[in-house]
C-alpha cells in the first residue's frame, strides 16, 4: 500500500506538489484564528500596519496614492517609514484587498494565510533544489511557517517581518537555481526586487547574506561566469533599495533613529546560545529579556515538536559517509558550502549584540537560522531512517523529551502542569509518528509528522489564549464601528489620551484609538498615529510616545506659542 502510494505521488508534477504544499499551509494557517479569533490581529498588526493597509487601499481603489500624510505630524511620512513598501506591487495589491473587508481582524488573517503559505512554498522549493526528496521538503514546508518566533510573533502582530522572510525563502531559491544555470536571470531580478521593495530591512539583509553565501560556493567551484551573472542580477535586483529606503535615509537625520549607529548590546530581544536546546518543546518560554520582562510569555524559540526527538533516528553513519565520498563531495559537497555560510552568518547574527546600526532586537533573526536547521534536516531525512538499535533510539529520544520538560520547567515553574501535558502530548505524537513510519513507510512518517504539528499549533494557541479576558482593551476591529464613532469628527483630530488611563469599554466601542486605528475609519484626519521612526521634535512638543499617546500636561502646552519665531498658539499652528 505504502509503495504504491509512493509511485502515485512520483507521477504528480512538481508544480503541484509545491501548490498542495502552499494550500495545505493556507490551511493550516486557519487552526490558530478557529482556536481564538483574534490571533492574527495584536500588536504592530492593529495598532500600525492593518488600518494603513486599509486606507492606503482605499486611497488606490479611489485613484490616489498615499505617500504622504501632512496631518499626521508624528508618523504621516508612510514613504519615509518604508515598512509599508508601497513601491513593491504585491504590497499594494494587498492593500486593495485588505481595504474590501469591513472586519480587519479577517484582513490581516487572510494576508498572513497568504505569507505564510507563501513561505511554505519557498521552503518547499529550496528543499528540492538542495536535493531533498519530495516527502522531507513537503514536511519542511509545513513545518518551519509554524514555528514559534513565525506564527506567534511575524503573523501575529509583525506582519513585515512575515512578509520578509516569505520573500527572502524564494529569492534563495530562485538565486541557487540561478546560481546552478537552471533558470533565467530575469525571474531572480523580479524576486529579488520584490524583496527589497516590501519594506522591511532584514529582506534586504536576508538578500544580501543570500548572495554572499551562494558566491562563496560558486567560487570553491570556480564558477567564476555564474558568480558574475548573479552578482550583476543581485545588484540590479538590490536597485530596488533606493526608492524603497532613501526616503528613510533622507528624514532620519529628524526622527528619533538618528544616531542609530554603531554597535551595542542591551540585552532586549537577544536570544541565549543555549535557548534552542528547548527548540522541541511546545511549552519552553526561554528566559530573554522581552516587553514583558526578563522570561517570555510566548515559545519564540520553538521549532518543530520533532526535530530533536527525531535525531537518534537519522543515519549518521550513512550521512559520515557520504560526505567522506569523493563523488558526493564533487557534486553535492560544494553546493552545500552556501547552506553552511549562510547557516554560519545567520547564527552569529542571531546570538549577537542586541543593536548593530539600526538592526535591533536579534531574535528576529531566529526564524532565518531555523530556515537552515529545517533544509539540513530535509537533507538527512531524505537517507530515510535507521532501522536498528530500536530501543537505543528510542531511549535517546526518550531523554530528549525530558529534556525538553526540564529546560521548560526550569525557565517558568508556575506553569508545570502545561509543561507536563505538553510533554505527554509529544512523546505521543512521537510514538504515533513511530508506528506510521513502521506500518505505512516514509510517506506515513511524513503525514504523522504535519498533523502532530497541526495538534500541537492548535494546543499552543489554546493554551497561551484560553485565560485572556476578552473585555479587557479588544481594540475595535469593525470599520462600521470606527466610522460610527468618529463620523462627527470635523478638521484635523488631535486625541488628548493615555494608554493607562483609558477604560476598556473606550476603547472596545472605539471612541479612544491609538496607534493608526483611526485611519480604518471614514477619512478622518487625526495628528495620532502610529510611527517607527517619529518626528523628534514633534514628539518632545506634544509628549506624544510612538502609538500617539500623551502627558497629561500636553493640553496647557497646546495653548503655548510653538517658539520665540512663531508667535501662534501650537493649537492653532497643528490647524486642530
Amino acid at each position: 500500500m505504502s509503495s504504491t502510494f509512493t509511485r502515485s505521488i512520483r507521477g504528480v508534477p512538481e508544480w503541484a506538489v509545491a501548490l498542495a504544499v502552499a494550500v495545505a499551509a493556507a490551511a493550516v494557517a486557519t487552526v490558530p484564528r478557529i482556536v481564538y479569533d483574534r490571533f492574527y490581529y495584536g500588536g504592530d498588526m492593529l495598532e500600525s500596519f492593518v488600518p494603513s493597509w486599509h486606507r492606503i487601499g482605499g486611497e488606490l481603489l479611489a485613484g490616489r496614492w498615499l505617500a504622504v500624510n501632512p496631518d499626521a505630524w508624528i508618523g504621516g511620512n508612510y514613504a519615509g517609514e518604508a515598512a509599508y513598501g508601497l513601491y513593491n506591487p504585491v504590497n499594494l495589491a494587498n492593500y486593495m484587498l485588505a481595504a474590501k473587508f469591513e472586519n480587519l481582524s479577517v484582513a490581516s488573517f487572510v494576508i498572513m494565510a497568504e505569507f505564510l503559505a507563501l513561505f511554505a512554498l519557498g521552503t518547499y522549493l529550496l528543499c528540492r533544489e538542495y536535493g531533498a526528496r519530495r516527502g522531507a521538503a513537503v514536511l519542511a514546508g509545513l513545518t518551519i511557517p509554524f514555528s514559534g518566533f513565525t506564527l506567534f510573533y511575524e503573523a501575529a502582530g509583525w506582519p513585515s517581518g512575515m512578509m520578509a522572510i516569505a520573500w527572502v525563502t524564494l529569492f534563495w531559491w530562485s538565486a541557487l537555481r540561478l546560481s546552478r544555470g537552471r533558470t533565467n536571470p530575469l525571474i531572480t531580478f523580479l524576486i529579488g526586487a520584490l524583496t527589497v521593495s516590501m519594506g522591511n530591512p532584514y529582506a534586504a539583509l536576508g538578500a544580501v547574506v543570500i548572495l554572499l553565501g551562494l558566491g562563496i560556493g560558486l567560487l570553491v567551484q570556480r564558477e567564476f561566469f555564474r558568480l558574475l551573472v548573479l552578482v550583476i542580477t543581485g545588484a540590479c535586483a538590490g536597485t530596488a533599495a533606493l526608492v524603497t529606503y532613501l526616503p528613510l535615509f533622507l528624514s532620519v537625520d529628524v526622527t528619533t533613529r538618528a544616531g542609530s549607529t554603531g554597535i551595542f548590546n542591551d540585552t532586549f530581544l537577544q536570544p541565549q546560545i543555549g535557548g534552542p536546546a528547548g527548540m522541541s518543546s511546545p511549552s519552553y518560554l526561554p528566559v530573554i529579556m522581552t516587553f514583558g520582562g526578563p522570561v517570555e510569555v510566548i515559545p519564540s524559540l520553538y521549532l518543530a515538536w520533532f526535530v530533536l526527538p527525531l535525531l537518534p533516528w537519522l543515519p549518521w553513519g550513512r550521512i559520515r559517509a557520504l560526505f567522506a565520498s569523493p563523488g558526493f563531495r564533487r557534486a553535492h559537497g560544494r553546493p552545500l558550502v552556501s547552506l553552511a555560510i549562510i547557516t554560519v552568518v545567520y547564527f552569529l547574527f542571531t546570538f549577537g549584540p542586541s543593536n548593530v546600526g539600526m538592526f535591533r532586537w536579534p531574535i528576529r533573526l531566529v526564524e532565518y537560522l531555523y530556515l537552515c536547521v529545517v533544509i539540513g534536516l530535509s537533507l538527512a531525512l531524505s537517507l530515510g531512517l535507521a532501522r536498528d538499535r530500536v530501543r537505543r533510539r528510542a531511549t535517546a529520544s526518550a531523554v530528549l523529551i525530558a529534556l525538553g520538560f526540564y529546560l521548560a520547567f526550569a525557565s517558568s515553574p508556575a506553569l508545570t502542569g502545561r509543561h507536563a501535558l505538553f510533554t505527554l502530548l509529544v512523546a505521543a505524537l512521537c510514538a504515533i509518528a513511530y508506528v506510521a513510519w513502521r506500518t505505512l513507510g516514509p510517506s506515513g512518517l511524513v503525514a504523522a509528522l504535519v498533523l502532530g504539528t497541526v495538534a500541537v499549533t492548535a494546543a499552543q494557541v489554546w493554551s497561551l489564549t484560553h485565560y485572556v479576558d476578552r473585555g479587557s482593551r479588544v481594540d475595535p476591529s469593525s470599520t462600521s464601528l470606527l466610522s460610527a464613532q468618529t463620523d462627527r469628527y470635523q478638521g484635523t483630530v488631535l486625541q488628548l489620551a493615555d494608554l493607562g488611563d483609558t477604560s476598556p469599554e473606550d476603547v472596545t466601542a472605539g471612541r479612544i484609538l491609538f496607534g493608526n486605528e483611526i485611519m480604518a475609519s471614514s477619512a478622518v484626519s487625526s495628528i495620532n498615529a502610529y510611527t517607527g521612526i517619529g518626528f523628534t521634535e514633534f514628539q518632545e512638543a506634544l509628549c506624544m510616545d510612538y502609538r500617539g499617546a500623551v502627558c497629561p500636561g500636553v493640553y496647557g502646552a497646546l495653548w503655548q506659542p510653538v517658539n520665540a519665531d512663531i508667535p501662534i498658539p501650537l493649537i492653532d499652528y497643528l490647524r486642530v
